[in-house]
C-alpha cells in the first residue's frame, strides 16, 4: 500500500496536504536546484519544438470537427498529443521546492497558451456539427 506522506506544494502558498504516492513517484523526492534547471531548459525547449512545429493561428482556428475521421485527421490530434510531455514535466516540477513560485508561474502561464491554441473537444450541443472546439477555457 503506498504511504501517506505531507507534499508541500510551493504553488498552494504554503498549505500542507496529505496525497498518497507510490514508492516510485518521482514527487517524493526534492531534486537539487541544478537538476530543476536542466529540467526547466528541457520543458522550455518542448514548449520551443512545440511552437515551432504546430502553427498556433491555425489551431486556433480549428473551431469543430464535422465527424470522427475530421477529428482523427485533424493537425490538433498531433500538437495535442506534443502536449503530454510539457504537462507531465510540469507536474513534476510543481512538486519541487527549488522551482521558484515566479518561475514555476511563467512556465504555466506559457503552456496555458499553447493548451488553449489546442483547445478542448466538447459535443455541439445544438447537434449542427459533431464536436466543437472551446479555446478559451
Amino acid at each position: 500500500m503506498p504511504e501517506q506522506i505531507p507534499l508541500k506544494d510551493p504553488r498552494f502558498r504554503g498549505k500542507r496536504y496529505e496525497i498518497t504516492l507510490d514508492a516510485d513517484d518521482p514527487r517524493r523526492t526534492q531534486e537539487s536546484a541544478e537538476v530543476c534547471a536542466e529540467k526547466i531548459a528541457a520543458v522550455e525547449s518542448l514548449m520551443t519544438d512545440f511552437e515551432n512545429t504546430h502553427d498556433l493561428e491555425a489551431l486556433h482556428a480549428i473551431t469543430g470537427f464535422t465527424s470522427k475521421e475530421a477529428r482523427a485527421n485533424s493537425p490538433r490530434r498531433l500538437a495535442a498529443q506534443a502536449l503530454i510531455p510539457i504537462f507531465e514535466q510540469l507536474k513534476y516540477l510543481s512538486s519541487q521546492e527549488a522551482v521558484s513560485n515566479e518561475k514555476y508561474i511563467n512556465l504555466q502561464a506559457r503552456y496555458r497558451l499553447l493548451n488553449r491554441a489546442v483547445g478542448v473537444v466538447t459535443r455541439d450541443p445544438a447537434g449542427i456539427v459533431f464536436e466543437l472546439v472551446v479555446h478559451d477555457r
